[in-house]
């Protein structure tokens, strides 16, 4: 039974809710079946794994259910159904108790259902009460709102309410929150979906909202000012309009953070990030030093650890830039003070790669070529990189054989791997003959600078671009 959706759920239940589910079986009220704990009591001994041979179905059969002289299998089925009818029912259980808002929602519906009109309105002011106070929030916090008014609605009809339109009108607002915050985030994430994947998007009516949005009463919401600053960060023409609203969302987002539920703020972190590499690519080195600020920001205000995965790439991503821009003891400081925000699993791996990046940008060769030794790289990102590193390492060292002994290999790997899209292999490639070229005109001094920078510009598709250049510089 160890494949069986019952056991997939129980894998899901940390220690602490397997001993609430135990009581939760062992209640009367809950459960009738005294077999439903016995066979719990055995299968929590193997949690978390789950993987004992023990739990094959005729053993735990024979060893629970000796009574089950006849159709034992059948009988089984019964008990392990009757068992996740319950489980289910304690998820439920569970997530109401967690969720302040929705057992208040559920409250005040069953004292409508059972006509207590006059109770129902005052668990309807506690319900406003508590969504007034709760945050984080997201476009579902308007929809709270809305289900709560909308109850408040079937009881305005009654000769015992007394509020008038309020409960209309608040119901409306909240609507209308709902609906924009909600068509603005996704048309957004369709938005950015288009620039990256060439995607057409035919967003109905967003313009319209957005417009909207900037007037009474909705102007001074911050959810809808964040999702207007990023609408016109990533869609106005004019690099000044996205740069000024690029600016007005920073300061929006981190004076807020505490609003914003832990997947937006990832998101529009990433969003943040993502364009100042945009500009930063496109030639403004300016904005290099603003994706480091930036990364700087959300590391000291644990943003990162928002991120439901991906920490360890942006952490990454963090270290290069800072590294880029010769931020050596700011990227040490921040490897050693930080580096336990990374889950466990990718964290030494994640260190590794991070340091021998440093070393490199700070000439220290040997302890490059040291760690990529001591270390097992398995992340592709990270094993690409050591692939570079070792190539800059050859690069700098001026060794002829052991430099194009490697990017002989180093090409022949990039053609065959299967991972790399067609794109990345090009844009890899391009880096490899490249560099090649500028260590032969170390040498031959075939080229000026001037004429290498050239050759380089005409090259969009090409990984690491700042390091070519520099090296372009130094020829």
């Amino acid at each position: 039974m160890q494949a069986s959706k019952l056991i997939d759920y129980l894998k899901a239940l940390d220690s602490s809710e397997l001993r609430k589910f135990r009581k939760f079986i062992s209640s009367e009220y809950h459960n009738t079946n005294e077999k439903v704990v016995r066979l719990f009591d055995f299968l929590r001994k193997h949690h978390p794994e789950f993987d004992s041979p023990r739990l094959k179905k005729e053993s735990v059969i024979k060893k629970l259910f000796p009574e089950f002289k006849k159709d034992g299998v059948k009988k089984f089925s019964y008990v392990t159904s009757d068992m996740f009818k319950l489980l289910e029912d304690f998820m439920i259980d569970q997530e109401l108790t967690g969720d302040e808002v929705a057992r208040q929602r559920t409250y005040v519906s069953a004292l409508s259902r059972r006509q207590l009109y006059k109770h129902t309105l005052l668990q309807i002011e506690k319900g406003e009460e508590l969504l007034a106070n709760k945050k984080p929030i997201d476009h579902n916090h308007y929809y709270e709102y809305y289900r709560l008014y909308e109850i408040g609605h079937q009881v305005a009809f009654t000769e015992i309410h007394l509020k008038g339109n309020k409960v209309f009108e608040e119901l409306m607002l909240h609507l209308d929150l709902f609906y924009f915050t909600t068509k603005m985030k996704y048309g957004l994430v369709m938005l950015d979906r288009e620039r990256i994947f060439n995607e057409k998007a035919n967003i109905l009516m967003l313009e319209e909202i957005v417009k909207y949005t900037q007037t009474p009463p909705f102007s001074d919401n911050i959810l809808l000012k964040t999702y207007d600053a990023l609408y016109r960060m990533l869609n106005k023409e004019s690099e000044v309009e996205r740069t000024t609203a690029y600016f007005q969302l920073k300061g929006i987002y981190f004076d807020n953070l505490e609003v914003y539920k832990i997947g937006d703020q990832a998101n529009i972190g990433i969003l943040l990030q993502n364009y100042c590499q945009r500009m930063a690519k496109g030639g403004n080195r300016d904005f290099l030093r603003e994706l480091w600020s930036l990364n700087d920001e959300s590391i000291r205000k644990n943003i990162y650890e928002s991120f439901d995965q991906g920490q360890h790439f942006v952490f990454f991503n963090a270290i290069q830039v800072g590294c880029e821009l010769g931020e050596y003891a700011w990227a040490e400081e921040i490897l050693v003070d930080f580096i336990h925000i990374i889950p466990e699993g990718k964290r030494e791996e994640t260190k590794g790669i991070c340091f021998a990046y440093l070393y490199c940008c700070e000439g220290k060769y040997e302890e490059v070529l040291e760690l990529l030794r001591d270390y097992l790289f398995e992340e592709f990102y990270y094993v690409i990189t050591t692939k570079y590193l070792t190539l800059r390492v050859y690069y700098e060292q001026g060794h002829d054989y052991a430099f194009f002994n490697f990017t002989k290999t180093l090409m022949a790997y990039i053609r065959r791997h299967t991972q790399m899209s067609e794109q990345m292999k090009e844009a890899n490639l391009n880096f490899v003959k490249f560099a090649e070229r500028l260590f032969r005109n170390k040498r031959e001094k075939k080229y000026a600078k001037e004429e290498l920078q050239i050759k380089l510009n005409e090259l969009p598709n090409i990984a690491y671009r700042s390091w070519l250049e520099r090296k372009i510089i130094e020829c």
